[in-house]
């Protein structure tokens, strides 16, 4: 992985590189001893070609295909739409394995972990989960997924301003000790009735 503090090659096998910030055009690019300018101005988390590109010359990022020039890209030049195309290397199962035999657990006979009874017998064990996103691309999606686990699974934390509300309706609600006024004011605020 060759890189700098603007700009980041992920593999050896990659004619691509990406801006780890925006970079101008004229922008003085070394790799490997030579060096070129940027083309065009690269936005941060987009790719440029490190090598003139012929079209249908194939494009290769972290180490794998992604696409093919559709047309000639001179060296420091974005990689879009415009001039790429997506393509993929061939998918190749290796050989499977069917045959499973039960391992030997004799050794953790004795053995304890931290995890919970259940009500039927067995046990188990909380579950971490580690996302790592393997482009820029996907940090929003991450977010989406956090938010969409933490709340739906109970674990999402009351802000501050959900906690003084909260504690201002659990003040408010007390309706034995409202007054005729107090309730009619929070017909207004709920639209319910007491």
């Amino acid at each position: 992985m060759e890189s700098n503090k603007k700009y980041l090659q992920i593999h050896p096998l990659d004619n691509v590189m990406v801006a780890l910030q925006n970079l101008p055009k004229g922008t003085s690019i070394e790799w490997k001893g030579s060096g070129f300018r940027l083309a065009c101005d690269i936005s941060a988390k987009h790719k440029f070609t490190i090598q003139k590109m012929q079209a249908g010359q194939e494009i290769y990022m972290y180490g794998v295909l992604v696409g093919k020039a559709t047309r000639d890209i001179e060296a420091g030049s974005l990689i879009n739409i415009d001039n790429t195309s997506h393509a993929a290397g061939d998918f190749k199962l290796g050989k499977r394995k069917i045959n499973w035999e039960k391992p030997d657990v004799s050794g953790f006979s004795k053995k304890v972990f931290m995890g919970f009874h259940r009500q039927n017998g067995t046990v188990g064990t909380a579950n971490y989960w580690i996302v790592v996103p393997m482009v820029f691309c996907e940090n929003r999606n991450i977010e989406v997924l956090k938010e969409a686990l933490t709340e739906k699974l109970g674990f999402k934390r009351a802000g501050s301003y959900e906690n003084q509300q909260r504690k201002s309706w659990m003040s408010i609600c007390n309706l034995e000790c409202m007054r005729p006024a107090q309730k009619k004011y929070l017909k207004i605020l709920t639209g319910s009735s007491f």
